[in-house]
């Protein structure tokens, strides 16, 4: 089985059984639902602006914020409320696993680890947190979009991209629980920086600056990046960076000198040499073969 059978599993679905409910919404500062509540389907809540806090029937808390992304299983009580912050816009899509054929999906479950679908993914207390995700919001806020819209075989747009949104969260949980220790001060010190990375990977940093931030030993922070996510920082921000890259590409009109720039590389031919070698592709090749895809979304 692969995520080739998974997008079998996928395609055979039927769309308004599998998507239990979604929405986009704003919500003002000190704003709280009335009281916990649970779905019948998984659900992905991801902060496009402000902070949202995920309060579970334990006590815990979860706090989002922009680019953030948290993943409630079935059945989990919850509910969300927000701080002081006057803007606080939320994603929210929830897939109903019970819609899919349960066989091959659990066959397809026991060769991929840490797909979606798998409650072995949550931990005891019904959640997990995704560390990094603006595309995965994005790639929500597409299907949302598709659903409202209903433009021609927008079932099979929204399948496509649902695959997508499958294989992105199956790659960052792996890259968070594959061997992460369960210190707390580690994982601090990796969602810290990973935070960091995100809000500045616009500006040439590296592992100095991020050591820094986090205020640990460059040596350290590089020991941490290679024993728990088994990459160094620098390859970690390059995903990071070129994932913007070939957002920028598709959603803007910049050249790539601008996309260069704004995804932190002043060299264009380094930026571009990174770029092939992450993608396969240059970046005029990637946004001359995907254009025509992307728009047809809009």
């Amino acid at each position: 089985m692969s995520y080739a059978a998974l997008g079998r599993i996928v395609n055979d679905t039927d769309i308004s059984q599998f998507i239990y409910n979604y929405y986009i919404r704003n919500f003002p500062s000190q704003w709280s639902m009335e009281g916990a509540h649970a779905h019948e389907a998984i659900e992905i809540i991801c902060c496009q602006e402000g902070t949202l806090h995920i309060r579970m029937e334990n006590g815990d808390v979860v706090s989002i914020k922009k680019s953030d992304c948290m993943l409630l299983k079935q059945e989990a009580p919850h509910f969300i409320y927000t701080g002081e912050c006057a803007n606080n816009r939320c994603v929210c899509i929830q897939l109903s696993k019970k819609s899919m054929k349960q066989n091959a999906l659990k066959q397809a479950i026991g060769d991929m680890r840490y797909i979606l679908f798998d409650d072995a993914i949550f931990n005891d207390k019904g959640f997990i947190k995704v560390l990094d995700n603006a595309s995965v919001t994005k790639c929500v806020v597409r299907i949302i979009h598709e659903l409202n819209s209903k433009h021609e075989a927008y079932d099979s747009v929204i399948k496509a991209e649902i695959l997508g949104l499958i294989m992105r969260l199956s790659r960052n949980l792996s890259w968070q629980k594959k061997g992460v220790a369960e210190d707390d001060h580690i994982n601090q010190y990796l969602e810290r920086s990973i935070e960091f990375m995100k809000q500045e990977m616009t500006n040439p940093i590296g592992p100095r600056e991020i050591a820094k931030e986090v205020n640990i030993s460059v040596t350290y922070l590089m020991h941490l990046f290679k024993k728990n996510l088994s990459k160094t920082i620098m390859q970690v921000l390059t995903e990071f960076r070129v994932e913007r890259a070939k957002d920028l590409l598709l959603e803007t009109t910049y050249n790539v000198t601008e996309v260069s720039l704004q995804c932190g590389y002043n060299n264009l031919q380094h930026f571009s040499m990174q770029f092939k070698k992450s993608v396969g592709v240059s970046p005029l090749a990637y946004r001359r073969n995907n254009n025509e895809i992307v728009f047809s979304q809009n």
